[in-house]
């Protein structure tokens, strides 16, 4: 990091009161795992690809389901595979 971002960072961080600290670090935390981990989408497989196309032309096409509608389907199925 730059040493002007830094200066910014610490001129910035003075007239925080203390009682954001804990959040401040917390926050700095999770910019570091961020930076730190690999982006899921980098790990996606070309079969994951091909769903996810045709998921988007099913939407498109206007192949979609309510949330109840959607809710209530699964419930069924769910029922006749538990008998």
């Amino acid at each position: 990091m730059k040493a002007s971002s830094l200066n910014q960072i610490n001129t910035k961080l003075k007239v925080i009161p203390d009682n954001f600290a804990d959040e401040i670090i917390s926050y700095l935390d999770f910019l570091s795992f961020k930076a730190n981990t690999d982006d899921w989408a980098a790990t996606l497989t070309a079969k994951d690809f091909e769903l996810i196309e045709r998921g988007t032309a099913d939407i498109k096409k206007g192949r979609v389901y309510s949330h109840t509608a959607a809710t209530k389907k699964i419930n069924a199925h769910v029922k006749a595979k538990s008998k």
